[in-house]
């Protein structure tokens, strides 16, 4: 059964090669096979993240809901990562198709939310290069809107709508595009002023990213709970908010370490 705790910021970060609508539904899916591989009951998710420093008692008694928050709500927010080159390009940049693809899976991810299904509160794009940001984020743009503006002439499937508000993610200084390009963009569309909101990346930092082949290890599974754990503590006592979520095991300690902490 659910406990009425309050859920954290969960911020998922995709790269362009996994940007469909029916990421967050994945990713939840992901981590509820890592749990149920790895950690099959409290005894064992404890020892797990116990060198994080979270409490046997206290890991045990939020499973519930942790497995329900999995299922239900994997994240509130999703980053799509316009900074990360998909495989193949030398050239290290997204391309235009690529942030397309992105622009299209963002506004068939809010058209999930219109219809009541599992689905992200916030969406952003997470910007690259100086360079190359600004192309890539029109591009995802231009998309987003289209795909949007389709409404009940699209199939349920590929229904899209525009998101409330899109973040524009700013991972370091010196790539920041600025309000008034923002707003350039905005009405260059026929959006509200506003609507894209820029957002600085959070500087804490995020365990290690998994292989699939490390998926099946349980070690190394393992040693990525209790390093993220570890991390998200780290963040709170500092008063930061924690680093984003970049794999799906990430999100099992971001959720196990918020309902050990909530719970007090």
């Amino acid at each position: 059964m659910s406990t009425a705790s309050p859920v954290p910021t969960v911020r998922l970060l995709v790269g362009p090669a996994e940007a469909d609508e029916q990421v967050v539904r994945r990713w939840g899916g992901r981590a509820l096979g890592l749990l149920a591989r790895h950690a099959p009951d409290a005894a064992s998710m404890a020892a797990a993240v116990a060198p994080a420093g979270l409490a046997g008692e206290a890991v045990a008694s939020v499973l519930g809901e942790l497995r329900h928050r999995l299922r239900s709500a994997p994240a509130s927010e999703v980053w799509f990562d316009l900074a990360e080159a998909p495989a193949g390009d030398p050239a290290g940049a997204t391309t235009a198709a690529a942030a397309a693809a992105v622009g299209v899976a963002a506004a068939r991810l809010a058209g999930l939310a219109v219809r009541g299904e599992v689905a992200p509160v916030r969406l952003g794009l997470r910007l690259g290069d100086p360079g190359t940001g600004g192309t890539a984020l029109e591009a995802a743009l231009e998309a987003l809107v289209t795909t949007a503006e389709r409404g009940a002439d699209a199939p349920e499937v590929e229904l899209g709508a525009l998101p409330e508000r899109l973040l524009v993610v700013v991972p370091g200084p010196g790539g920041a595009p600025g309000a008034a390009a923002l707003a350039a963009l905005e009405r260059s569309r026929g959006l509200p002023p506003g609507w894209l909101q820029e957002r600085a990346e959070p500087s804490a930092r995020s365990a290690p990213v998994l292989s699939s082949a490390q998926e099946g290890d349980a070690a190394a599974v393992r040693g990525v709970w209790a390093e993220h754990a570890r991390l998200v503590l780290e963040a709170r006592a500092a008063g930061l908010e924690p680093g984003v979520e970049r794999h799906p095991a990430h999100l099992v300690a971001r959720h196990l370490t918020d309902l050990v902490l909530a719970a007090g």
